[in-house]
């Protein structure tokens, strides 16, 4: 089952956020996963 939000944000910050949050989000992500690859491999 595949769910999508979709936000429609009124204001120019709910915009602002609306822009930046899947931006940082990724990269945050990608610096998790790869702490956890390196974990990983330390074993």
């Amino acid at each position: 089952m595949q769910v999508t939000l979709t936000r429609v944000p009124k204001s120019l910050l709910g915009r602002l956020l609306g822009v930046l949050i899947p931006v940082v989000g990724s990269r945050a992500l990608g610096k998790q996963f790869g702490s956890v690859l390196r974990r990983a491999e330390g074993r």
